[in-house]
């Protein structure tokens, strides 16, 4: 769970509800069982939204590991700022083959103006698995890479919805410090932060193989946002592709 250690009146140069406020829950981080199964879902998003767990799907990526972060509107008297503080890793290791840790130590939800809004960052603390031959149509051959990726699912388009008139804000991801990419819907449009490869003779990923360091910066462009209800759902994965 997030801790919330600061919470700050906003003060708004233009038209937002003063009902609305966003608020970041770091909801569960999944991981494959050895034998393809995956964990219990513990949001109200529907699991055929999502790929499978530990198993091909039709793209041939196999997620691993998957951390869901709910960016919601909530009910209040007037928008507020959002901080957290202290370790906030999110540890996982219900599988002999793989676990992925994520820490939100440096995430926050920023006050809401026509800007671009600043959400911190995520950072991946920990990567092992020990399984890299789950590819292919058997689910059985090498797999040629392994990556982290990011996308926005739940919502009819990607970015920030805005539920009242039907449109999203746009969200930006990537490695601290460098060009940050567009972040898609649903795994079709998933934007890879990091990739590793993977050759024959590499039975394992390490932490260590990601170079440089997995913390992720997450931006929203809202110069254009019109007032109304905003929420979004991002999804970070640990996979293997051919």
């Amino acid at each position: 769970m997030i801790s919330i250690s600061e919470i700050r009146d906003a003060v708004y140069p233009f038209t937002f509800p003063k009902a609305v406020q966003l608020s970041v829950v770091l909801i569960s981080l999944l991981s494959a069982s050895a034998c393809g199964q995956g964990g219990v879902y513990s949001t109200a998003i529907p699991q055929q939204e999502l790929p499978p767990i530990g198993t091909p799907s039709a793209d041939g990526v196999v997620v691993k590991s998957r951390a869901i972060v709910s960016v919601t509107p909530t009910a209040g008297g007037s928008a507020a700022k959002f901080a957290t503080s202290g370790s906030q890793a999110i540890n996982v290791t219900n599988a002999a083959s793989v676990s992925m840790t994520l820490s939100n130590q440096d995430w926050r939800v920023p006050t809401i103006t026509n800007d671009v809004l600043d959400f911190g960052f995520l950072t991946v603390t920990d990567v092992k698995d020990n399984n890299l031959n789950v590819c292919g149509t058997n689910g059985n051959q090498h797999c040629g890479k392994a990556i982290l990726r990011i996308y926005t699912t739940g919502k009819p388009g990607a970015g920030i919805w805005n539920s009242t008139d039907g449109y999203g804000m746009p969200i930006a991801a990537g490695l601290s410090g460098s060009t940050l990419g567009s972040v898609g819907l649903d795994a079709a449009g998933a934007y890879t932060l990091e990739s590793v490869t993977l050759p024959n003779s590499k039975h394992t990923v390490k932490y260590s193989d990601f170079s440089p360091t997995p913390k992720f910066n997450v931006k929203s462009d809202f110069t254009e946002a019109g007032a109304g209800s905003y929420a979004a759902t991002l999804v970070i994965e640990y996979a293997l592709a051919p």
